[in-house]
């Protein structure tokens, strides 16, 4: 009997040396990469001149979290994982699974219009109809919704509800369903629709339907919730920076701590891997698993998060920015680890970036994983017409870039930002691009340029190796500057000084740039942005492009005979 028992043991006893030496192993993998956090956070602190960070690493069944630094360095009070702080737009994620949540419960669907939900809402649309923007299209940022409304944002007696009354008189700035544009305003109204359909205060809303069901106790919103433990914020200097707050607060209002969103993050997880019973279904964050946008860039987004997605892993991120206070949450859900940084300087974002980057090597992630290929392959073609390619010609414009396609001795050419191009074409809108360098054509093997029509817009597309697309500019035909216009060059200050900014607008100035565009130079405090301009009639210009700002309408017009430009609902005069 004993000798038929020892092999037995032997096994039992060889499986259990196997496995107290991989969890060592793991240890030690873990507590190295910890150690590197740290020493990131420490110099980062040291260079940036950071106050307070507070930090969180989730690998698999493990857990670290620790404070640096103070949260309020002048009475020396040190910066915990109970330190409250503002997480920013990171309570974006949080507004579209609650909207989700009454997806649920069946008491609106995400795939209807919001004006069905929220009949209040109305905004002037070019080559849209209202009734095409869904509650979808808003929460994946697709809807085409402007991307601030500045005016009155911080007054004290402004509420996310008053966001309707002022995009009234606003342009979509693209069609629904066109391309990711990202809208703090979108996320208000996703807020009011909370409000309207579950006929609770949208801060209430969120605190008892998400925070406390996970046990999130020192989480909520200013005026609503008993926080405790709250973060002083600070500038560049070190200097005391109170943090505003303002209609926003479905967009970027959240106070959480690391232990807090510790307890979020290890929800999320076991949710996704098939908890029931949690603040949401595992088969609504299954939809995390599917390719949810279908615009020109094919970015994968999901519930108010960027989804990154590959054969091994998923990872849901989103980063927060709340005047100096700034935060970070990426989540890995196949592989269970998940990392959180809060930080209550102004140049935080130093940190969160690098710090996002080490996450994503320990992921096997990349930034290209955000967006999906393109589903149509290469192909070629013999029927070639040259008629075809000089139709591409002109100039693609971006927020700040343009690319002049022309047609010289039988070949199509691209002067790019990114270089000079010949262009081989494949068919006749997918062509082979060839760096031009000297007297010498180095051509590439997999890559396109593409031209394509969609939405009543001509685009040109830089299409990867792996089918993934960028879309680097719309044709633009420049109107003629008329003497109208004419007049309204030079530069423009606010007329209200007092709004309150981090980044405070200083002036605009608007000139005439290369191929006949107009340019407004935006100066803020922290930097000078440069955007072209699209003439659209005798009172209106639309910036160019695709960026942050693309796609939005200034207005002018006189005041007390002074010309007025308004942009994000802000008013400036022109400086004689």
């Amino acid at each position: 009997m004993k000798q038929k028992l020892f092999p037995f043991l032997t096994i039992i006893l060889m499986s259990t040396m196997s496995l107290l030496h991989a969890q060592e192993s793991n240890q030690l993998i873990n507590s190295k990469l910890i150690e590197e956090y740290k020493t990131l956070i420490r110099e980062k602190m040291q260079t940036g001149h950071l106050v307070g960070v507070g930090a969180a690493l989730i690998l698999g069944d493990s857990v670290w979290k620790e404070g640096f630094g103070f949260a309020d360095k002048e009475n020396k009070i040190p910066f915990t994982t109970q330190t409250a702080l503002n997480i920013g737009s990171i309570t974006k994620p949080f507004t579209g699974m609650g909207v989700m949540q009454l997806q649920e419960k069946k008491l609106l669907d995400v795939d209807k219009p919001l004006v069905e939900y929220l009949p209040e809402f109305s905004i002037k649309t070019r080559k849209s109809n209202i009734n095409d923007i869904t509650v979808k299209s808003v929460i994946q940022h697709t809807s085409g919704i402007p991307n601030n409304m500045i005016k009155n944002f911080w007054a004290v007696n402004e509420n996310y509800t008053n966001t309707v009354s002022y995009l009234k008189g606003e342009y979509l700035a693209y069609p629904v369903n066109f391309i990711y544009h990202y809208s703090n305003p979108g996320y208000a109204l996703l807020g009011h629709t909370i409000l309207k359909v579950s006929k609770q205060d949208y801060p209430l809303y969120i605190q008892n339907n998400i925070l406390k069901p996970i046990g999130m106790n020192n989480s909520g919103f200013l005026g609503y919730t008993t926080l405790n433990n709250l973060s002083k914020t600070y500038d560049s200097t070190g200097t005391y920076y109170p943090v505003k707050y303002g209609r926003g607060m479905p967009a970027g209002d959240l106070i959480s701590t690391i232990d807090d969103m510790v307890k979020f993050a290890l929800e999320m997880i076991a949710i996704y891997h098939g908890k029931k019973g949690g603040f949401i279904r595992p088969e609504t964050l299954k939809l995390f698993d599917e390719i949810n946008n279908d615009n020109i860039e094919n970015r994968n987004t999901c519930m108010g998060w960027d989804v990154f997605k590959n054969d091994s892993s998923l990872v849901i991120m989103h980063g927060g920015s709340h005047f100096v206070a700034i935060a970070s949450l990426t989540i890995d859900l196949k592989k269970k680890i998940a990392a959180i940084f809060l930080v209550n300087t102004v140049g935080g974002m130093d940190l969160t970036g690098e710090a996002t980057d080490k996450f994503w090597e320990l992921s096997g992630i990349k930034s290209a994983n955000l967006i999906h290929s393109y589903p149509y392959k290469n192909h070629t073609s013999d029927n070639i017409f040259i008629d075809s390619l000089k139709l591409h010609t002109g100039i693609y414009v971006n927020t700040s870039e343009i690319h002049d396609v022309k047609f010289e001795n039988d070949k199509l050419l691209l002067n790019s930002p990114y270089g000079n191009f010949e262009l081989k074409p494949q068919t006749n809108d997918e062509f082979l691009p060839g760096t031009i360098k000297a007297d010498t054509v180095r051509w590439m093997k997999k890559p396109r340029f593409v031209f394509y029509e969609v939405m009543g817009y001509k685009l040109l597309v830089w299409q990867d190796a792996g089918y993934k697309r960028q879309p680097l500019g719309i044709l633009e035909t420049p109107k003629e500057i008329n003497e109208t216009w004419r007049a309204r060059l030079g530069k423009y200050k606010l007329v209200d000084n007092n709004i309150e900014q981090w980044n405070k607008i200083l002036e605009m100035e608007l000139s005439i740039a290369d191929n006949n565009l107009l340019q407004l130079k935006k100066v803020y405090s922290e930097g000078e942005y440069i955007n072209y301009m699209l003439i659209e009639n005798d009172n209106e210009l639309i910036t160019c492009g695709f960026g942050e700002t693309g796609g939005e309408t200034i207005s002018f017009g006189k005041e007390n005979q002074k010309d007025i430009m308004k942009l994000d609902g802000l008013t400036m005069r022109k400086i004689d």
